[in-house]
């Protein structure tokens, strides 16, 4: 589909404007193969890790801003479509969008960076279910220097735009795999010849205690389960952090938190 660039959009019934407020829903993104990016942070987020766009939405106040107006010419190749903020927060799920809206292309899959071998450190979000952790996972991963992560499906979608803006950027710059069968990843991950280690209460090794320097993928599981039974069976250690008596588990992210910088930590030390 052409789209001229510049573009007034008035009406909520005009074509994009009913694509873009599709995609808040996975049904769509996955049929589309888009998804959406919200805010200014993450539209300058994007451009600045090389994002392929599709095209975006605008209004007057991002102009307005000096911020704005120098993300706008960094966008100068991209059909923009001009409309209100009411019609922004239309497409959006948030309250006050910050007048720019983004629309591209899912990347996710391809498996050369899970094989390319070396010193590797990766995650498996093994079906966490809220898009704010998923995104938290993927955002401290990529701070504390994780190479990618793998996804299985049942959980959080990546693309989702809680997932999204709570990676702050990290879904831009991180490699993900979307595994839709835990045998699929663990032929990838066997392949690749990485060590399994599960995240789970009760485990083996107290966290600090493991060897994090081997090239490893780190196993964290849902927020009411736990790391499934399977991922159980094929650690090859499975791993506790110390807690208070009385308190059974932490957030899934503040425990991945927790093990990906055990891991910077010990790399970054020898």
């Amino acid at each position: 589909m052409e789209i001229r660039k510049m573009e007034i959009i008035t009406s909520k019934s005009n074509q994009y404007i009913k694509k873009a407020r599709s995609l808040q829903e996975k049904k769509y993104r996955d049929q589309e193969g888009l998804y959406l990016i919200e805010g200014l942070r993450l539209a300058e987020e994007a451009v600045a890790a090389d994002v392929q766009l599709s095209y975006g939405f605008a209004t007057q106040r991002l102009i307005q801003s000096p911020r704005g107006s120098e993300l706008l010419q960094k966008l100068a190749h991209l059909p923009i479509f001009w409309l209100d903020d009411g019609l922004l927060a239309y497409c959006t799920d948030t309250v006050q969008p910050q007048g720019i809206l983004l629309v591209a292309p899912k990347t996710a899959n391809d498996p050369a960076p899970l094989l390319a071998g070396g010193k590797s450190f990766w995650i498996l979000a093994d079906h966490v279910q809220d898009p704010g952790n998923l995104g938290a996972i993927l955002r401290t991963g990529w701070a504390a220097g994780a190479d990618g992560v793998i996804i299985m499906a049942g959980g959080a979608d990546p693309y989702n735009p809680k997932t999204v803006r709570a990676s702050m950027g990290a879904i831009f710059n991180l490699p993900l795999y979307l595994a839709a069968m835990d045998a699929e990843a663990l032929a990838l991950i066997k392949k690749a010849g990485l060590d399994i280690l599960v995240a789970a209460a009760g485990g083996q090794c107290l966290y600090h205690k493991a060897d994090l320097c081997r090239p490893m993928v780190w196993v964290l599981g849902s927020e009411a389960e736990g790391a499934s039974r399977f991922w159980k069976s094929e650690a090859s250690t499975t791993v506790r952090l110390p807690m208070s008596a009385n308190v059974e588990s932490l957030n899934v992210s503040v425990a991945g938190g927790i093990l990906f910088y055990e891991t910077l930590r010990q790399r970054t030390s020898k």
